[in-house]
């Protein structure tokens, strides 16, 4: 790895934060969740089907998942979605 990457790891480690991964459907996600947590550099979220992110070939131990569909959080977070993005056209 580079030098740049290096120390960029090394200060995430440092200031460890819990990082949401928006589309736990996608394996690109999963893949790089999967170094994320092995490497441990944060704390992560996954928002997607619980069923089909633990069914992936990808070790995700520690990972929290959420299914944003069925979550208890989403009446509290949807309008806050809302009103971030609704200058982006979000309805």
């Amino acid at each position: 790895m580079s030098a740049f990457l290096d120390s960029l790891i090394a200060r995430a480690k440092e200031s460890k934060k819990t990082i949401v991964l928006p589309e736990g459907n996608d394996e690109r996600t999963l893949k790089a969740a999967e170094s994320v947590l092995a490497q441990n550099i944060a704390d992560l979220i996954i928002l997607g089907n619980p069923e089909a992110i633990e069914s992936s070939p990808y070790d995700l131990t520690g990972a929290r998942i959420i299914d944003p569909l069925t979550s208890d959080l989403h009446a509290e977070l949807a309008p806050s979605l809302y009103e971030l993005r609704k200058h982006k056209g979000l309805t």
